[in-house]
């Protein structure tokens, strides 16, 4: 099966496969397969009229000897469709299967790449119900520079977190923030990008998660992403697009998603 497989494969252009494979196009492989060979699927069908007789003349016989010949090669080159296309029908289902494995996120939300996946924001749901920390200190200090209003986890504004750093950066088209904070526990990284206008929203590329989710938190689209334990909380609030990178398990970042008003 092994040598059929690799025949298969050098037969046709290999790349065709693979792009066919992707998109999930098996048809189109099985046509530029007979295309190529130049038969169809009536070739396919040994009517048994080829079958040579004691009466048959010299050239008769040999007539038929070509048309047996022509009959066996066509079977062969149906073994080698049948098993190509297993092969791509086997991929594909393969490739799905890793796509929705603990994966619950709307279709239309998602595009998926090789490392990464990539988020349509401006098709979730992206208006905070309410502000609750805008009387925090960090709220405040955000402010000053431009970014305001922010709809924050309380949770890693709590005693249990502290703040060890905080970095700016000011473009005309945007002010962003990383906040650097730690715990007993866990560590990580919340990221805050303001936008000067929605024409300059784009979407956001999220490494290929071994699970994710979407909840609802104060009337938002809250999206949840786990990789080599370390999770990503992502979310969008009218123009500014928040991203906290955590060394912490799912469980943990759901919970502190959770928190977020």
């Amino acid at each position: 099966m092994d040598n059929i497989i690799i025949k298969a494969m050098t037969d046709i252009d290999e790349r065709f496969i693979l792009e066919a494979a992707d998109e999930g196009h098996i048809r189109e492989v099985f046509s530029k397969l007979t295309d190529e060979d130049g038969f169809t699927d009536d070739d396919f069908v040994n009517t048994g009229e080829d079958e040579q007789t004691d009466g048959d003349t010299a050239e008769e016989k040999q007539t038929k000897k070509k048309n047996t010949k022509r009959t066996h090669k066509v079977s062969f080159k149906k073994i080698l469709l049948v098993a190509v296309i297993s092969i791509l029908l086997f991929a594909v289902a393969t490739t799905v299967s890793a796509y929705v494995f603990d994966f619950n996120i709307k279709e239309e939300l998602v595009e998926f790449f090789d490392d990464h996946i990539r988020l349509h924001l401006d098709k979730a749901d992206s208006t905070a119900d309410s502000y609750s920390l805008l009387g925090t200190d960090l709220a405040k200090e955000l402010k000053k520079n431009g970014i305001s209003p922010v709809t924050l986890p309380k949770t890693l504004l709590s005693d249990e977190y502290k703040i060890t750093g905080i970095k700016y950066q000011f473009d005309e088209f945007f002010n962003s923030t990383d906040i650097i904070f730690e715990s007993t526990y866990n560590s990580g990284v919340l990221n805050i990008v303001q936008y000067n206008d929605k024409d300059f929203l784009t979407n956001i590329n999220v490494n290929l998660p071994e699970k994710g989710e979407e909840i609802k938190i104060n009337d938002m689209s809250i999206y949840i992403f786990e990789l080599e334990k370390v999770a990503n909380i992502v979310y969008r609030d009218k123009l500014t697009d928040y991203s906290i990178s955590l060394n912490c398990d799912y469980e943990t970042a759901i919970k502190i998603a959770k928190t977020i008003g």
